[in-house]
């Protein structure tokens, strides 16, 4: 799917399918739009979606921080085998 429209606004999808015949096989798009805000502002966005959930990426869109070594350390630490004391 590709179009644009006379105003500036324009889109680009590809749909697939993941894994295909395995048991972790699902459907997945990827795509891109693209527009000029009412401030005059362009605005482009590139997307997928697929069994892990929608994912989005533009200039304009807000980004959360990097979360501090000490929370990296601990949720590794969470994940590790618990070491049991005979």
């Amino acid at each position: 799917l590709s179009f644009q429209t006379e105003n500036g606004i324009s889109a680009q999808a590809q749909g697939y399918l993941k894994n295909p015949g395995s048991v972790a096989e699902s459907q997945a798009i990827q795509g891109q739009f693209a527009y000029t805000s009412p401030v005059g502002t362009p605005i482009a966005t590139r997307y997928y979606a697929d069994d892990t959930g929608f994912h989005a990426e533009g200039s304009h869109l807000p980004v959360s921080p990097h979360a501090p070594q000490a929370i990296g350390r601990s949720l590794s630490y969470q994940k590790s085998p618990l070491v049991s004391i005979h």
